[in-house]
């Protein structure tokens, strides 16, 4: 039986779908992103809050090895109770900047206590139901105080899942 996020509790094994950012490099075709793509995670529900859900996929010596930290509000459920970030269609092909909360992976046991804080820069391309599209985005990536590039090669196109943006400054 599928559990909603409200039932959810410490140490129940769950499936959960979720959006994440995906980003494209020179050679190869964005073209047929499906918008809709849902991204699938199983494991072991280790800490649960109103911000980030934390799943556990390996465990070693009874305690979380390996996971991910989701923030709630990219989890997929029946009926989306959501806020989507409202981008209105004026700001395709203009500079921006988007300031987002991103998915986070640990190991050895290192469980993040937030989601990291992202910002990309680029030009809006486009405007989907759940995503929006960045070109030549610069991102930088701030998680538990250490501020770097991400991914460490810059793309050419990054798709940021609405839900997860906070915050948009348009620059020109």
């Amino acid at each position: 039986m599928e559990k909603k996020i409200s039932e959810i509790n410490i140490g129940d094994i769950v499936a959960l779908g979720y959006r994440d950012a995906y980003c494209w490099y020179e050679g190869e075709d964005s073209e047929g992103f499906d918008d809709n793509i849902v991204c699938m995670a199983l494991g072991e529900v280790v800490r649960f809050d109103n911000d980030n859900l934390i799943l556990s996929f390996v465990k070693k010596e009874g305690k979380p090895e390996t996971g991910l930290l989701i923030p709630i509000i990219s989890i997929i459920e029946d009926v989306p109770t959501r806020k989507i970030f409202e981008v209105k269609k004026e700001v395709i092909g203009k500079t921006a900047g988007i300031f987002w909360k991103d998915i986070s992976i640990f190991y050895d046991n290192k469980i993040p206590n937030e989601s990291p804080k992202m910002y990309t820069e680029g030009v809006i391309e486009n405007i989907s139901d759940n995503y929006l599209t960045v070109s030549n985005p610069t991102t930088l990536k701030t998680k538990e105080g250490v501020v770097e590039n991400h991914p460490k090669i810059q793309p050419l196109v990054y798709r940021i899942p609405r839900s997860l943006i906070t915050n948009i400054e348009i620059h020109g």
